[in-house]
C-alpha cells in the first residue's frame, strides 16, 4: 500500500507519518524541500 501525504508547508505532513510509522509500522520517506518533479504533459 502507498499513502501519498500532500498539502500546504507548516500543516504536519511529517508529523502524521510519524505517527503512521508508532502505530502501524508504516515506513515513509520525507521528500520535504530537496525534492522536485519535471512533469512534462
Amino acid at each position: 500500500m502507498i499513502l501519498l501525504i500532500c498539502g500546504s508547508s507548516h500543516t504536519g505532513k511529517t508529523a502524521l507519518a510519524q505517527r503512521l510509522l508508532e502505530k502501524y509500522k508504516y515506513l515513509y520517506l520525507s521528500i520535504d524541500k530537496d525534492y522536485t518533479v519535471d512533469i512534462e504533459l
